[in-house]
């Protein structure tokens, strides 16, 4: 597996998880995939800012917010926005 595909694969299933539970830490982020705490930073960053999740202390959460309106399959299902 290459680096790249093991990369997306790993973000697939981030986006799958924080999906499902609405909220996922960093830490177990990093032992459910074998990877340091700062390889699950980069791909939140990533995930964030292709609009999946919000980043949020000690981890990440996919739960409406003052920032955000609705949840992601909501913004999902409007995008591209207006």
């Amino acid at each position: 597996m290459t680096r790249t595909g093991g990369q997306e694969e790993r973000r697939g299933r981030l986006r799958e998880l924080v999906t499902t539970k609405g909220f996922v830490r960093t830490s177990d982020l990093a032992a459910e995939f074998g990877v340091s705490v700062m390889t699950i930073h980069r791909d939140l960053d990533a995930l964030q800012a292709q609009g999946w999740l919000r980043k949020v202390r000690g981890g990440a959460s996919c739960l409406p917010s003052t920032q955000f309106h609705g949840s992601v399959g909501e913004r999902m299902g409007s995008w591209p926005p207006l």
